[in-house]
């Protein structure tokens, strides 16, 4: 039994396209996999901003052996029609029998299909899933004749930690890869899946989407509780972040008390939808002038510097949140007049 690991590196996917990407990429090869006789035990897939992979454990070395049939003209047909299916079996080992049919007596061809290395089998099989993989939205790139969500980088394909012959536009399979886009960009050479996981981590990758939501949780819960404060409950906004960085670091943002005059509604979904900030709450359940931010890369301050700069020089929400400072004064302005 084999492993087979499948990466594709590219520019940054959607957060929200990810998940059912690395659905989608398990349901197509595990239903190719099936279909193409080469039973497996386990399959998984990962998605993060630059990358989606696929593991297959336990899959069949080689498809089996299988003793075929197949029913040909009637007996005493014309002698055209017995040549033309005689010369369709492709093959001179075989055994023709005369059989009896509903109308009449038949040729069978009886012959053993000898089944296929499935490191053989994988390139053209993988190479149909991806020309025809089922993105929302695609994009050509360059002169290439391909479509993908973003333009794609490389391309890892490994059956046992031989490489598999997979091309796909103008990439060619192979056993490099990198880690994070900024800490570690230089190649990195993986044998299998474990290996993959184990570099990737020290190439600061966290490759499983649900372990960095659950960190990005935790660590936010933490910081939360440093300040006697909790974070509001947005799910959804939480799996968008794990989608957005493949190194999680949260760090603790302050708003300048001046524009907590403003609707919490307003500030909340202004961090939430154009900034992707976790608000936090005090224990009454009231917005608190804090919020969290996910970062895809460590401040070696802890974010110390940002935070104590928007206090020093009051440019509240903007400088923190990113919005620009004449449209959040104007928010401002509206609301006091209201």
């Amino acid at each position: 039994m084999a492993e087979l690991l499948l990466e594709l590196l590219s520019e940054e996917i959607p957060a929200r396209l990810q998940r059912r990407a690395a659905d989608d990429l398990g349901r197509l090869v595990g239903s190719a996999l099936e279909g193409a006789e080469l039973p497996f035990d386990q399959l998984a897939t990962y998605a993060t901003p630059r990358r989606l992979a696929l593991v297959v454990r336990g899959l069949a070395a080689k498809q089996p052996d299988v003793e075929v049939e197949r029913r040909g003209p009637r007996v005493g047909a014309p002698s055209q029609a017995l040549d033309g299916f005689v010369g369709s079996l492709g093959m001179a080992d075989y055994v023709l029998e005369e059989r009896d049919d509903k109308k009449g007596q038949v040729y069978v061809a009886r012959f053993q299909r000898i089944g296929q290395p499935a490191i053989e089998v994988l390139p053209p099989l993988l190479g149909d899933i991806l020309a025809r993989f089922p993105w929302p939205k695609s994009m050509r790139w360059g002169e290439h004749a391909i479509r993908w969500v973003r333009p794609l980088h490389g391309m890892v394909c490994l059956l046992d930690g031989q490489v598999v012959p997979l091309a796909f536009g103008p990439l060619t399979a192979g056993a490099l890869t990198c880690g994070h886009r900024f800490l570690a960009p230089a190649p990195i050479e993986v044998r299998g899946f474990e290996d993959y996981r184990q570099k990737l981590s020290a190439a600061y990758v966290q490759l499983d989407g649900d372990e960095r939501q659950s960190e990005i949780a935790s660590e936010a819960n933490e910081l939360a509780r440093s300040e006697q404060l909790a974070v509001r409950s947005d799910p959804g906004l939480l799996a968008e972040l794990a989608g957005l960085v493949e190194w999680p670091v949260v760090l603790l943002g302050r708003i300048d008390p001046r524009f907590m005059a403003l609707p919490q509604e307003v500030l909340v979904t202004s961090m939430r939808q154009h900034q992707k900030y976790l608000a936090l709450e005090d224990r009454d359940g009231q917005l608190a002038p804090r919020f969290l931010v996910v970062a895809n890369v460590p401040a070696e301050d802890g974010g110390r510097e940002a935070l104590e700069e928007g206090v020093e020089h009051e440019e509240g929400v903007e400088q923190q949140v990113g919005q620009p400072r004449v449209a959040v004064e104007r928010v401002l302005d509206l609301a006091q007049e209201y």
